[in-house]
């Protein structure tokens, strides 16, 4: 990665692993004009985002009863 913002986020993502972390997904809308370095920089401006306050993160925790498998 030389893009910052991709190598930020991974900086980014290598703490919230280091804290915890599963897994994390990033779900794109337009593919056909997608690179990496523009779905890094707007999950940088997201968790910039968080960090500041303007917005909160979603949580999901999968902590229930797994369902019967069959």
């Amino acid at each position: 990665m030389t893009d910052i913002a991709c190598t930020s986020l991974a900086d980014h993502l290598a703490e919230r692993r280091n804290n915890g972390l599963v897994d994390i997904k990033f779900y794109v809308h337009d593919e056909g004009s997608a690179t990496p370095e523009k779905v890094c920089a707007e999950a940088g401006r997201i968790f910039d985002a968080i960090k500041s306050g303007s917005v909160e993160a979603l949580t999901i925790t999968d902590k229930g009863p797994m369902p019967a498998q069959g």
